[in-house]
């Protein structure tokens, strides 16, 4: 039976090597009850400029599949960086005709490659960013709109029972403080502890596989099997599904209108109240 069960896994193991671009649609899985917000309603609703004259960021585009559905409400100029080698590519090719410009960054979007106050509204969804360096190509009234897949308890706690998860605790804390102390009004910060139904423990593998580095550096199919198992014994229901936790945060922060209103900028915690 564990052999039968390990070949099944291992399918979805080199399904997730050969994965590109970053839609997990093929998945199947399915968020139990609503969240909050849509993002592509959060993005719609600050978006300036819609269709105008105006400049989008979006950090970490991935293969630019949600950038692509979210084109008819944003600024007529538009720059998706990302950092993943075998991604940039795929990007490009899905962006370019549809007037994108892709950037591939080599490294982490620290220096951001565009002059200051020159951009109305960066998108960061589920990537990281240095609030300084997001304030800085912001112009004045410009947005940030972004939404982390972590929340303040970190990020699949299931998993974390049985595996060597990455600790994301910390990220939501630091980012909502960066947010402040870089001069940017948040406008809206919220927290949403959602779980998400995958239909098989494989579905749950090939998520793995794809991630690691970031939330498992020492996943093996091999080393975890026997985890993985207890996980979906623990997990799983009748039907071959399991289901874990999948925090999510928004923030929408703003570069003030004038410098007079950025107030604490350099402060290393929220202004009071």
């Amino acid at each position: 039976m564990t052999r039968d069960r390990r070949a099944e896994l291992q399918g979805w193991v080199e399904r997730a090597r050969a994965f590109t671009g970053w839609s997990f649609a093929e998945l199947g899985a399915t968020e139990v009850g609503p969240r909050p917000w849509d993002y592509a309603e959060v993005v719609r609703e600050h978006s300036p400029r819609a269709d105008g004259e105006g400049v989008a960021l979006d950090l970490g585009t991935g293969g630019g599949e949600q950038l692509a559905a979210l084109l008819p409400v944003l600024p007529r100029r538009v720059v998706a960086l990302e950092q993943w080698p075998p991604n940039a590519p795929v990007a490009r090719a899905r962006l370019a005709p549809l007037g994108v410009e892709v950037v591939h960054a080599a490294t982490e979007p620290c220096a951001l490659p565009l002059r200051g106050a020159s951009v109305d509204v960066v998108l960061a969804r589920h990537e990281s960013f240095e609030a300084d360096e997001v304030y800085r190509v912001l112009r004045p009234g410009g947005v940030l709109i972004t939404q982390q897949a972590c929340g303040s308890a970190g990020s699949w706690p299931e998993l974390a029972e049985f595996l060597p998860m990455t600790d994301w605790s910390h990220v939501i804390p630091e980012m909502r403080s960066a947010l402040h102390a870089a001069g940017l009004q948040v406008l809206r910060d919220q927290e949403h502890a959602g779980r998400t139904r995958y239909p098989s423990l494989g579905a749950l593998v090939f998520l793995l596989q794809v991630t690691h580095v970031w939330e498992c550096p020492t996943f093996s199919l091999d080393r975890h099997l026997g985890a993985l198992l207890a996980l979906e014994a623990r997990y799983g229901d009748y039907e071959g599904a399991v289901t874990v936790t999948e925090p999510r945060t928004l923030f929408v922060a703003r570069r003030p209108a004038t410098e007079a209103a950025a107030g604490h900028r350099g402060s290393t915690a929220p202004p009071d109240g």
